[in-house]
């Protein structure tokens, strides 16, 4: 087009000589035809417009280029809670992403139990983790739907299996920094038939085969000639473990029977029992005493029987073999169906880890430090329910803690000094920030109280000690939960954002950086009828129709994207007005 327009420029004036500098008040048009004679038009603007090309491709290419060598690798094994709150949480464009993990999608965990009786269907707690990285890093990230199997922490590489119908195949990637986030499997804890006669809740693929078996032991049962025996044991439902997870499904389950089965199944509908069973001696062990007490009140009502200090010696194919911890009977319980949510467990390649590594003296999770860096590792970090902050004893600081505390020098410790150095522990050991507010938050008064042996208002040095001896006997791993991975996940994405080069070194992340501190933000429970449980850190327990409300509300903010909370709302209220669907699909 350029070309064709300096053919058109009309002649203004004389024909200039090549070269000439036009004076002046020479158009644009006469000086452009007298500084380029005809027959070099052509000629001249290609080469312009050739190096110009060559120019920008150049440009174009050393800033990639560039960039790519600024940019380190950043590799994220799975695509639960902490994985994709990490990825959230990092900063795009700053890493080149790459998530491997055998499933291509993000599960809503708490929602599960729902999706086993059919008040929310499968797809609706799901999120493809394609979707959340395009949201986040576009095209800074990959994503390879496929399993690691093992981790060369020399060469910075891990081995990665795809497993296709016919034939598995194997390749490996490097990395600059590794975040590990496989999660953790459901613990058997080494009792016979678990594995083989009972169902997990931790996957999908466990709430799909749970409503499948459900649907098949009524169906079964209603075949003409059954014995009252077959009956009992075909319409038996016993959950395992009564934490959240099971206490949860136990409550979906009893919906379903009192809101859909009783005019589906008119003649079965009355002989349908689930029972719970616990080795501590109530249920929700980790809630208040209150929650608890209530919680058992409701599921009698709800028909659902409670067997407390009861363990499990053995699952057999239709049968529960029990003990009484209190009276040490033995007991048979028949079953049609049991799902087993009692615990947690190391996945292999977990355990793989840390039999690879020096230092990792838990057999259960990986040892990491305050910062999520894994021990002995360069570039390495482990989070959620497949790690563990390593516990540093408060009371081996005792000397150090109490210099620091006794600011008047007399050396006894007042109720301020005390208050103030256990502000202070807890920044030195913020792995334990959580256990210890529970020790010491609820009643500052109280803990000095317990501190102070001989009653005189202050402590000396062995009081003080003999106080921090009884805060370490009560410190554990954070809780294997939703909330702490989200928040690890949330801490490791900024930290990986605000420091991207201080996270190589062997010697971990730099002490002057801000440690990881767990939250704890309140416990929800589903109960059944509506209704469901809270307990709030410092507030106390919240329950009923009301905490139902705020359960939903809550968890539906949670969901990852627009679609899952619109899919979730469309599912309860169809669940509400025409019911859950019972076909064997």
């Amino acid at each position: 087009m350029l070309l064709s327009s300096i053919k058109r420029l009309p002649k203004v004036g004389p024909k200039l000589p090549p070269f000439f500098i036009c004076n002046r008040q020479t158009t644009t048009r006469a000086k452009l035809q007298g500084y380029i004679p005809k027959h070099w038009r052509k000629k001249v603007v290609g080469a312009i417009a050739g190096a110009t090309g060559l120019l920008v491709c150049a440009f174009g290419l050393n800033s990639a280029f560039a960039n790519d060598e600024k940019r380190k690798r950043v590799v994220v094994l799975g695509s639960g809670w902490g994985a994709v709150s990490f990825l959230k949480n990092l900063k795009p464009g700053l890493y080149d992403v790459v998530v491997v993990s055998p499933t291509n999608y993000f599960i809503f965990t708490p929602f599960l139990a729902s999706v086993t009786v059919g008040t929310l269907e499968a797809r609706t707690i799901c999120e493809p983790i394609r979707k959340i990285l395009g949201r986040k890093h576009k095209s800074n990230a990959h994503f390879y739907e496929a399993e690691c199997t093992d981790v060369d922490f020399e060469n910075k590489k891990i081995i990665c299996m795809k497993e296709d119908e016919d034939e598995k195949s194997t390749f490996t990637l490097d990395y600059d920094a590794l975040v590990v986030a496989v999660g953790a499997e459901t613990s058997t804890y080494g009792i016979k038939g678990v594995k083989e006669h009972s169902h997990a809740l931790k996957e999908i693929t466990d709430a799909q085969m749970i409503r499948r078996n459900i649907i098949n032991c009524l169906e079964c049962a209603s075949y003409p000639g059954k014995s009252e025996e077959e009956l009992k044991q075909l319409l038996h439902f016993v959950v395992v473990g009564g934490g959240p997870t099971g206490v949860e499904f136990a409550a979906e389950l009893s919906d379903f029977v009192r809101h859909d089965l009783e005019n589906l199944y008119p003649e079965l509908h009355d002989k349908i029992q689930i029972t719970l069973v616990d080795g501590y001696n109530k249920i929700l062990s980790t809630y208040d005493e209150e929650i608890s007490n209530y919680v058992e009140s409701r599921f009698n009502k709800d028909k659902i029987n409670c067997l407390t200090n009861t363990f499990v010696t053995e699952v057999g194919e239709t049968v529960l073999h029990t003990v009484d911890a209190v009276t040490n009977k033995a007991n048979q319980i028949p079953f049609g169906m049991c799902v087993w949510a009692a615990g947690i467990a190391p996945r292999p390649f977990t355990k793989s880890i840390i039999d690879k590594l020096e230092g990792q003296n838990n057999r259960n999770a990986i040892l990491t430090d305050d910062h999520l860096h894994v021990l002995n590792t360069e570039g390495v970090f482990a989070l959620g329910d497949c790690a563990t902050i390593e516990l540093h004893r408060i009371s081996d600081e005792v000397h150090h803690l109490f210099k620091l505390a006794d600011k008047n020098k007399d050396g006894t410790l007042s109720v301020e000094e005390f208050e103030a150095i256990m502000d202070k522990a807890r920044e030195e050991f913020p792995q334990v920030s959580y256990h210890f507010s529970k020790a010491y938050d609820e009643s500052r008064a109280q803990a000095f109280s317990a501190a102070d042996l001989d009653k005189d208002q202050s402590l000396t040095v062995e009081e003080f000690r003999h106080f921090l001896t009884l805060v370490d006997k009560e410190l554990k791993s954070l809780p294997a939960t939703a909330q702490v991975a989200a928040q690890q996940g949330k801490y490791l994405g900024k930290l990986f954002s605000k420091h991207p080069n201080s996270l190589y070194s062997k010697d971990g992340v730099p002490d002057d950086i801000k440690c990881f501190v767990y939250r704890h933000l309140g416990s929800f429970a589903y109960i059944g009828s509506n209704r469901a449980v809270l307990q709030m850190p410092g507030i106390g327990a919240f329950k009923g129709l009301a905490t139902m409300w705020l359960w939903r509300a809550s968890y539906t903010s949670e969901c990852a994207g627009i679609r899952m909370k619109a899919l979730v709302l469309g599912d309860w209220i169809k669940s509400a007005t025409v019911g859950r669907d019972t076909s064997r699909i």
